[in-house]
C-alpha cells in the first residue's frame, strides 16, 4: 500500500499533556508506514504555522488534511486565518470529533463550514450516527479514540511483583453527562482498600495525573486498575441539557445528589453514548487487571474475559474480591487483554482501519 501524503493538524499544550487521546495520535501518524505525515501543532506561533501550512499545501503535494481530536475538543484551536486557508483548499478533509458531550452545536457548524469529507465519531452507536447524518453532509465513520504505542505501554513488571494493589487516575466528570461514576468507584475502592489493608494509589486530582511514560510506569506498578466507560448517558446535538445544568450551577455549589434529583431522576434516557477509553486499553497493554463497572465498551471488553465486572451499586463486591484472588482467572484476563491490544488497538492496527476508510471514500487513492 502506498503512503497517503497527509497534513496532520493537532493541538498540544500544557493543559492537555496528560490526555492520551490528544497527545498520542500525532505520534502515531508520525510513525505510521501508511501515512507520509506533515504535522502542525496549532499551539505554535501562528505566523510560523501559516508559513508551514502554505509550504506543505503548495510544495509537498498534500493529499488530505486530517484534524485530530485535539483540534476542537474542549475548544476550537484553529485560528481564523488558518481555518480560512483550509476552507478554500480543494482537497479532502477529515475530522476526529473529541468530547461528543459538549459544544456540539459549535462542532456541527465547524464541520459544515470546513466541509469535511469524513467525520470520525468515537462511538459505533448507529443511532448516534443517524443523528449526525441528519445534520451533516459528511460521511460518518467511527474509530475508538484510543490507540497504544507498545514501545511505551507494555507488560514489564510481573503481576506478583507490583507494589500497588489498586490504582486509579482520572478526574470527576461534569455533572451534565448524567452520572458521577468516577467519583463513586474511586471512593468505594479507597474505602475498600483501607478496610482490607491493601496498598492503593487512587486519585482524581489533576496534579496527580501523568504523562504517557510516567503513566505506563504507574500501571506496571499496579496489580489492578478500577474504571468506568467514558462518554455521556444523554447524547444530544443541542447542548440543552448541558446548558441547563451549567446555568443552575453558576455561582453556587451543589453535590451530585442534588443535580440528580433536579435533572436526571425523572428524565427518560434517550440516547446514551458510552465508549471505551485510553485508560482501558493502556491498562490492558500493561497487563494490569481492570475492575470495571459493567458496560458495553464499544463491544471490545467482555466481563470475566477482559475485566472483572462490578455492579454500579457494588452489590457483588464479595464476588469481585474472590476473583481478585483467582490466579488462573487473572492470567486468562491478562492474556486476553494483551491479545486484544495486539489485534485491535496497537497504533498500527488503528491506523490501518483509518487508512482503509479513507481509501474507500476518497478518490485520490
Amino acid at each position: 500500500m502506498r503512503k497517503i501524503r497527509a497534513l496532520i493538524l493537532y493541538y498540544k499544550a500544557e493543559d492537555n499533556k496528560t490526555l492520551s487521546y490528544q497527545t498520542e495520535w500525532p505520534e502515531a501518524f508520525k510513525k505510521s508506514h501508511l501515512f507520509e505525515s506533515r504535522l502542525i501543532n496549532l499551539n505554535d506561533l501562528e505566523s510560523k504555522n501559516i508559513s508551514k501550512l502554505l509550504l506543505y499545501l503548495f510544495n509537498k503535494r498534500i493529499e488530505i488534511i486530517i484534524c485530530l481530536h485535539s483540534v476542537f475538543s474542549n475548544q476550537n484551536n484553529i485560528s481564523f486565518p488558518i481555518s480560512k486557508i483550509i476552507q478554500k483548499i480543494n482537497i479532502p478533509k477529515t475530522y476526529f470529533i473529541g468530547n461528543e458531550y459538549k459544544l456540539m452545536p459549535e462542532k456541527l457548524r465547524f464541520i459544515n463550514r470546513m466541509k469535511f469529507d469524513i467525520v470520525f465519531s468515537q462511538t459505533n452507536n448507529i443511532k448516534v450516527h443517524e443523528l449526525y447524518k441528519k445534520n451533516l453532509n459528511s460521511k460518518i465513520e467511527w474509530s475508538p479514540n484510543c490507540l497504544v504505542d507498545q514501545e511505551v505501554f507494555n507488560y514489564k513488571i510481573n503481576f506478583n511483583d507490583r507494589p500497588i494493589t489498586i490504582g486509579y487516575r482520572s478526574y470527576p466528570s461534569p455533572f451534565y453527562i448524567g452520572n458521577n461514576e468516577r467519583v463513586e468507584i474511586a471512593n468505594f475502592f479507597q474505602n475498600f482498600s483501607d478496610k482490607r489493608g491493601l496498598v492503593s494509589d487512587i486519585s482524581l486530582e489533576s496534579k496527580d495525573r501523568f504523562n504517557a511514560n510516567d503513566y505506563a510506569r504507574f500501571l506496571n506498578n499496579c496489580k489492578f486498575q478500577i474504571g468506568t466507560e467514558a462518554g455521556t448517558d444523554y447524547f444530544e446535538l443541542t447542548d440543552n441539557l448541558r446548558n441547563e445544568v451549567n446555568s443552575f450551577l453558576q455561582g453556587k455549589k451543589a453535590d451530585w445528589s442534588e443535580i440528580y434529583e433536579l435533572f436526571f431522576k425523572s428524565r427518560i434516557q434517550k440516547l446514551p453514548m458510552r465508549i471505551i477509553s485510553g485508560k482501558n486499553i493502556e491498562a490492558a497493554a500493561c497487563g494490569t487487571i481492570q475492575i470495571l463497572f459493567e458496560g458495553e465498551y464499544n463491544g471490545f471488553l467482555k466481563p470475566d474475559i477482559h475485566y472483572i465486572p462490578i455492579k454500579k451499586d457494588f452489590s457483588n463486591i464479595n464476588e469481585v474480591e474472590l476473583k481478585m484472588n483467582d490466579h488462573y482467572l487473572l492470567k486468562e484476563i491478562r492474556n486476553n487483554c494483551l491479545k486484544l491490544v495486539n489485534e485491535s488497538f496497537a497504533y498500527t492496527k488503528v491506523l490501518e482501519n483509518i487508512y482503509q476508510v479513507i481509501k474507500n471514500h476518497v478518490k485520490f487513492i
